[in-house]
């Protein structure tokens, strides 16, 4: 990443628990500008666009992860910060199996176009991309890993 800032991969501002490193002012969107800029990707869900059965919790959420990108990419780009997200469809790992029941994930995998769900490299891959250089003028955007039918 261009300027020696990091590239943190995971929850809203990379850290799943909202982390201890935002909220004792130690690093976060304003440490950016010392560093000379940096990256921040978030983990969204194809489900804060979509409806799904049962889900309005999740989905809630993770459109709240999506606003929060856009915002905070108008407010970062200031200290030279980029703030993109992901959202993936269904993503398959081991916790998912482990509380999701298999039939639900056979049935959801089947809506997607390939007839299987992503593997986590693949969504991995994405914020590989953007967490690099390659995306450099990209920021507040929340981009789809999905092969979702309709």
């Amino acid at each position: 990443v261009r300027g020696g800032g990091a590239a943190r991969a995971g929850g809203p501002f990379g850290r799943a628990s909202g982390g201890p490193e935002l909220r004792r002012g130690g690093g976060g969107v304003g440490s950016g500008r010392e560093r000379g800029g940096g990256v921040i990707v978030n983990n969204a869900s194809v489900l804060g666009w979509r409806a799904q059965r049962e889900q309005a919790h999740y989905a809630a959420a993770k459109a709240g992860v999506m606003a929060l990108t856009r915002c905070a990419a108008v407010e970062a780009a200031d200290y030279g910060v980029r703030v993109n997200a992901v959202a993936p469809s269904l993503a398959m790992h081991p916790f998912l199996s482990k509380v999701s029941d298999e039939a639900l994930l056979r049935e959801l995998a089947s809506r997607e176009a390939f007839g299987r769900a992503a593997e986590t490299w693949e969504v991995a891959n994405v914020m590989i991309f953007l967490a690099s250089d390659y995306s450099s003028y990209m920021t507040g955007e929340v981009v789809a890993v999905s092969s979702q039918r309709g």
